[in-house]
């Protein structure tokens, strides 16, 4: 992605991209689907849910390097 390219301190972030849980591909057009994203911002609870299933192994991984050190 676009701010993975422009990180130059990579070991310190980690860049999780969930956004196409939150698309509709509509004749190859990107919606917001409004179930997850009722307003185009702020997930519903069932899109927070996705949200939260996405980042998990990332944050999962990241936390067992803090174990590490």
């Amino acid at each position: 992605s676009a701010l993975a390219a422009h990180a130059d301190v990579r070991d310190r972030i980690t860049i999780v991209d969930c956004s196409a849980l939150f698309l509709l591909d509509s004749a190859g057009a990107a919606e917001f689907n409004v179930k997850l994203m009722p307003d185009g911002l702020h997930p519903s609870a069932e899109g927070a849910a996705l949200w939260v299933k996405c980042l998990a192994p990332s944050v999962a991984r990241e936390l067992a390097k803090l174990g590490e050190t």
